[in-house]
């Protein structure tokens, strides 16, 4: 059998019921956290999002699968936003932005990558063509740029500038106009007709949209999903939960039937009896999609919760002196908890009856009270404790002598049992003074209204960008914090930088962010650059404010040194390379060409490259075999894990098809990731985030997966227990040969560029998961490690040159 007839045979035998619709990424630029470009009174995030949202819709009335970077107003790195759509298997990549300049300038240009495909440059010609021919502005012409998701996107990739959002008497009259919008979207959706080959009407995209139809049944989930639908519940109830509308199942076979508008929904099922599940239904203009979804027999609950806080008792009866860091033990099962820092508030699931709990503190006479715990209910069990008198006299009556049986704790009383003052017996508990948020829920899809600010004399929101353009003629662009270039700016800028962020940055650095932009703002130009090109005049914030994960069953990894250190790094090779990965032995690294469409091997001690497989996105998640002499590789652009992975020797020949652990298999679907055990699917990731999950990975030795939140960061699901830590921000992520450490990036971007990047370590085998940073740089952008060797060694890219360094535990 032929390689081509063999891999269409392999195809056919692996294939997962993918989506034969092309999948098109819509990047809406900026977000959140970064606005873009300011001026007129308006935001850039605002144009982005709306014309994406709009040019979705085009998209996917004529036929189009289509995967957004964002849908609302939140931030996503520029890593994040190439790396999920390399995931999705998207086939082309729109980015919507839109321009600003320090001095007014007009018009509109198309980026393609510097050395992008024929594809790339043809699609870019296309869109700013139909540009040109909408809205009467300048033509800046067709350019190139190594924005980030130009060059790590895995597939012809175009960034669109709009129009100069500080142009308030030309452009910003098209940019503000939800008619022109539209206009805009229908342009993007024409050329990328015309690029493809295909038919495409843009007059699809508004109240004339043709539904499509969810269909399916709602059945008993006996381990073997869809595969077995036999036991129908025909008193079930479907809820699409984005509308709020419900509707019943058929009497006969539980059937339903639910017309929609095209998009991405979320339907619900419930039945007497039965947990309530949900699932992810995608409708396309015209067509069906099958939706069934499975019930699990609802399980009985004999648990309860008590909760309360540890309090002082006051002559008034008021509990509103809270003590933190009281011990609280269940007696009758030995369960502990600590009272919350400042609320002293503490909880415990119990089993319904009565419990006694017992409750500690330093300088606090110990106290009792026994709580009953009802079922599926929620009882107040707050204790108070009286403090330790103390005086110039010694208290004459309890010698501290030790007792016959010693309790665990020493007593200031062993006898009698202290007891809590009369007075102020706890009277009908008062609701603790706990504050709680709730707990955040999707958003509905955004539609954007873009108001022009106030005309007052508050500040603009910051841009944070600097300047960048190849084009000799066109207006000079200027960083949107620079210093005026007086002495004392920059001395302001410089006594920042050491008040606010000695350390650079963290996560939770509100205060250095906040003083780093209130010094930006001060000195900011009405408007701001976009394109950017660091100047040393700019500044730079590096934290954003990225969605924290709201799980409470969520695990956090232990942040700190890591548990190995890097020694010296060596250049191993100055070439325009992506992805690269060192091999379990530690003597070759494989690697993709810019673009992801093929695969290398390098010889590290030789030089030598060895070219093994070209075709589109096939570098998208291949790696080695363990052995070290043979590569896998996935065969078509499709989901990320959903698609066959094969095998080939070190000459790039068919081997045949590759699965690591045949019993375990993990898949992203609906935005969500899932893992397969024998023939049970377990949901990895969790519907309590507000996020899109994708990319996931199985550990070498099968014990975790690896995937990322597009909002949140990177994710580990421990396969032995079900238990999920967040690693926090986060890229690329790459496990030892072993399965016991994990690498990945953080990157740090201003809305167009990376201006940084740090490499991370998580130790698998810490029982916290231990979490730090290998490498921070301030002058340099390390990208894309890996690990490998016998005597495991990091390999990563630094801007062009591929480096490795030794690891060695501390």
């Amino acid at each position: 059998m032929s390689y081509k007839h063999l891999l269409a045979a392999l195809a056919f035998l692996f294939a997962t019921g993918a989506s034969a619709q092309t999948v098109i990424a819509v990047d809406p630029g900026h977000g959140g956290s970064d606005p873009g470009a300011v001026g007129c009174g308006y935001e850039e995030e605002d144009v982005n999002l709306d014309t994406g949202l709009r040019l979705r819709t085009l998209l996917q009335n004529n036929g189009f699968s289509v995967v957004m970077t964002r849908t609302d107003d939140s931030f996503v790195s520029l890593s994040g936003r190439a790396s999920f759509a390399n995931s999705n298997g998207a086939a082309r990549f729109m980015s919507i932005h839109a321009n600003s300049a320090g001095v007014v300038a007009t018009g509109i240009e198309t980026f393609c990558a510097t050395n992008g495909s024929n594809n790339s440059f043809d699609l870019r010609n296309k869109i700013q063509a139909q540009m040109i021919a909408t809205w009467p502005l300048t033509n800046r012409g067709g350019k190139t740029a190594n924005f980030t998701v130009l060059t790590a996107t895995a597939m012809p990739a175009t960034l669109t500038e709009l129009g100069f959002m500080n142009n308030c008497n030309v452009d910003i009259q098209y940019l503000s106009d939800p008619d022109e919008r539209q206009r805009a979207a229908e342009a993007h959706l024409i050329a990328l007709g015309q690029h493809l080959g295909v038919s495409v009407d843009p007059g699809n995209g508004g109240g004339g949209n043709t539904d499509g139809t969810a269909l399916g049944v709602v059945f008993e989930d006996q381990g073997q999903g869809t595969a077995n639908t036999d036991i129908r519940l025909d008193q079930a109830t479907v809820t699409v939960v984005d509308t709020g509308d419900t509707y019943g199942v058929s009497a006969d076979n539980a059937v339903f039937s639910i017309d929609l508008a095209p998009g991405d929904y979320t339907l619900s099922a419930s039945a007497p009896g039965y947990d309530t599940a949900t699932r992810g239904c995608t409708i396309t203009s015209g067509g069906d999609s099958w939706c069934s979804i499975g019930l699990l027999p609802a399980t009985v609950s004999t648990t309860g919760t008590a909760t309360g806080v540890v309090y002082e008792i006051q002559a008034d009866g008021s509990t509103d002196v809270r003590l933190a860091g009281a011990t609280v033990t269940v007696t009758d099962t030995g369960d502990t908890a600590s009272s919350d820092a400042g609320t002293g508030a503490f909880t415990f699931e119990l089993d319904a009856g009565d419990h006694t709990l017992e409750v500690a503190l330093a300088g606090y006479t110990t106290a009792t009270r026994t709580c009953t715990v009802e079922t599926d209910a929620t009882v107040w069990c707050s204790v108070g404790l009286a403090p330790v008198e103390s005086g110039p006299e010694p208290e004459p009556s309890p010698e501290p002598q030790p007792e016959p049986e010693p309790s665990p704790e020493p007593q200031p009383e062993p006898s009698p049992e202290p007891q809590p003052e009369p007075s102020p017996e706890p009277q009908p508990e008062p609701e603790p003074s706990v504050t709680v948020e709730p707990e955040a829920q999707p958003e509905p899809e955004p539609t954007v209204s873009l108001e022009p600010e106030p005309e007052s004399g508050e500040q603009p929101r910051v841009r944070i960008a600097s300047a960048d353009d190849d084009d000799p003629q066109s207006a000079p662009l200027s960083g949107g914090c620079s210093s005026t270039g007086s002495g004392t700016g920059l001395a302001l800028f410089a006594l920042a930088g050491l008040l606010f962020l000695p350390r650079r940055r963290r996560r939770d650095n509100v205060t250095g962010l906040t003083g780093l932009l209130l010094l930006c703002a001060l000195g900011a130009p009405a408007a701001q650059a976009h394109v950017p090109g660091v100047s040393p005049d700019t500044c730079h914030p590096h934290d954003r404010v990225v969605v924290e994960p709201h799980d409470p069953a969520l695990l956090y990894a232990e942040e700190g040194e890591p548990t190995f250190e890097l020694g010296q790094a060596e250049d191993v090779i100055l070439r325009d390379m992506i992805a690269p990965v060192l091999s379990p032995l530690g003597d070759q690294v494989l690697f993709a060409e810019p673009g992801y469409g093929a695969l290398s091997v390098l010889d590290i001690d030789r030089g030598d490259v060895t070219p093994l497989v070209a075709r589109d996105a096939v570098g998208v998640g291949a790696g080695w075999h363990p052995d070290g002499a043979h590569i896998f590789h996935r065969l078509r652009r499709t989901p990320y894990a959903d698609a066959p992975t094969v095998l080939v020797d070190d000459k790039g020949q068919m081997v045949g098809p590759y699965d690591a652990h045949p019993a375990l298999r993990v898949f992203q679907q609906h935005h969500d990731v899932y893992l397969r055990i024998d023939n049970d699917i377990v949901q990895v990731s969790s519907d309590a985030e507000d996020d899109r999950f994708f990319a996931p990975v199985l550990s070498p030795d099968g014990s975790h997966v690896v995937y990322q939140g597009l909002k949140t960061g990177l994710y580990l699901y421990r396969v032995a227990d079900g238990a999920r830590i967040f690693l926090g921000q986060g890229t690329e992520p790459q496990f030892s040969p072993d399965g016991t450490l994990l690498v990945f990036e953080r990157t740090y971007d201003e809305g167009a560029v990376l201006v940084d990047s740090d490499l991370y370590l998580t130790d698998l085998n810490d029982p916290g998961y231990r979490t730090g940073p290998l490498m921070v740089t301030f002058d340099s952008i390390e990208r894309f490690p890996s690990v490998g060797g016998a005597s495991p060694a990091l390999l990563y890219l630094d801007g062009a040159t591929l480096k490795k360094a030794p690891l060695t535990r501390r």
